[in-house]
């Protein structure tokens, strides 16, 4: 091919590939597209937020205009190359968005949204436990860890890694973390050989006391130094009617406290033994210990928590004094308590009953301001569906949450900007690169967490052999 046959053929390729905003539309009204992502703000580092047109029509283009120009795409699905998207969000505060849908050779321009792009700081990756919402399937069970910035997802930790069916490895569950560091990952893997990962060594994490419930859910204080447990004994009842399929309370429960510089493990008995307890969390100064509780019942229906908080003494390692309330069980029960690294609120999640909320449809997210101790429903993010397991972002400006709200039968992760003021923008859910990857997924994303790094692990060497053996006082 010569030359100018060359040129020629580049000039075709380059007019077919452009795409034309179509001339005299008429006003279409509103239009839907999935995932939502209409009028959210977002961080500037986040994933392309591709799309699809839920609208008849035979053709469509959309027209992404930002502060220095503009960029139009064809086709009902609407996915942005990972280059033109972070040029279009690194530019602009605001992009506004117009959709044109032909229909029986007509065009209709359909009314403006808006992606609104914060500068406030959010964390590079998002880790969270990927699992088919049943029993059983441990070897589809792992945790996970997604960068925001693209669409990279890798497995963190999964059964295989434990030892798999050889070696009877099962649940691996509560992941958390150090005010968001990666080496601090805290993990529990069940089974034969299982065992309690802390930042890197594995543990035989267990109660003080022989017989005792051993620790389940988990908090780091911020310093790195404490890990604050709930010890529970906990059964399970399945619903066969509609409604709240699962239903989980505890037989037995109370608080420990790891020191990782000690290598010891202590009951609290300032905390009243008399009550359920569960769920602790360290203030970010760590002078309190904030946990649910509530009195025994008869029946699983009547158990309410409320929130309570401690003092606590880091030189000891003790919690000290009398507990006060800070949340009262008269409008429900309350779980997961999550406190702003800012120290600012509290966020937790309210049901009618009980604390495995994941599970309770009516379940919402409220936020308490622990300067003025007036509390509130985060009905700009609530949905009716179940909020629950949620974390903060270390600049206290991002909240990422499991919500079963596209379908009530599986939980994803959304996100959402928390300004200085505790007031929510609209939540969106993780981006992904097939806009119907939610749509075909039989996952559930439980306790999505923040992480400012990429989480790196010896697997090799986890739970060959317990390198740590744990004291106990």
């Amino acid at each position: 091919m010569n030359r100018c046959a060359t040129f020629l053929l580049l000039l075709l390729l380059t007019v077919s590939c452009t795409v034309r905003i179509p001339e005299n539309a008429v006003e279409g009204g509103s239009v839907s597209i999935f995932p939502d992502y209409a009028d959210v703000t977002i961080p500037r580092i986040i994933a392309p937020l591709n799309f699809r047109i839920e609208q008849e029509a035979e053709e469509s283009v959309t027209l992404f205009e930002y502060s220095s120009g503009s960029l139009a795409v064809k086709g009902l699905d609407v996915q942005l190359g990972m280059s033109d998207w972070h040029k279009i969000v690194a530019d602009s505060d605001s992009i506004r968005v117009t959709i044109y849908t032909n229909r029986g050779g007509k065009w209709f321009r359909h009314d403006s949204f808006r992606f609104f792009v914060s500068d406030d700081p959010i964390d590079e990756y998002l880790c969270y436990r990927r699992i088919f919402p049943g029993y059983g399937a441990y070897r589809a069970m792992g945790i996970y860890q997604r960068k925001l910035s693209t669409f990279e997802e890798s497995l963190v930790f999964g059964h295989e890694d434990a030892g798999g069916a050889e070696e009877n490895a099962t649940c691996v569950n509560c992941h958390a973390f150090s005010s968001c560091d990666p080496s601090s990952l805290h993990l529990h893997v069940r089974g034969r050989r299982g065992g309690t990962l802390v930042g890197g060594k594995v543990f035989n994490m267990r109660n003080p006391e022989e017989g005792g419930p051993n620790p389940t859910y988990v908090n780091w204080s911020a310093d790195g130094r404490f890990i604050a447990y709930s010890a529970q004994k906990v059964k399970q009842w399945f619903n066969s009617a509609a409604g709240n399929i699962l239903e989980v309370a505890d037989v037995s429960s109370e608080i420990l406290i790891y020191d990782v510089n000690a290598n010891t493990i202590r009951k609290q008995p300032a905390i009243d033994s008399s009550k359920m307890v569960l769920m602790p969390v360290f203030s970010p100064s760590t002078e309190r210990v904030y946990y649910c509780a509530a009195e025994p019942q008869d029946s699983v229906s009547k158990v309410r928590y409320a929130i309570y908080s401690i003092g606590f003494n880091p030189a000891i390692g003790l919690c000290y004094g009398r507990s006060r309330c800070e949340i009262s069980a008269e409008e429900g029960s309350v779980s997961f308590p999550r406190i702003s690294y800012d120290g600012k609120y509290l966020i937790y999640s309210l049901a009618e009953s009980g604390y495995f909320h994941a599970w309770h449809k009516e379940s919402d997210l409220y936020i308490l301001d622990l300067e003025t101790g007036e509390s509130r429903a985060l009905d700009e993010i609530n949905s009716p569906d179940s909020e629950s397991c949620h974390s903060w972002s270390l600049s206290s400006r991002w909240i990422a949450f499991g919500s079963r709200r596209l379908d009530g039968l599986y939980t994803r992760p959304f996100i959402a900007h928390i300004d200085e003021n505790g007031n929510c923008s609209k939540p969106f859910i993780l981006p992904q690169k097939a806009t119907d990857y939610y749509q075909n997924s039989m996952f559930s994303f439980n306790l999505p967490e923040f992480v400012s790094g990429r989480v790196e692990i010896k697997k090799k060497r986890i739970f060959h052999s317990l390198e740590n053996p744990l004291q106990v006082n």
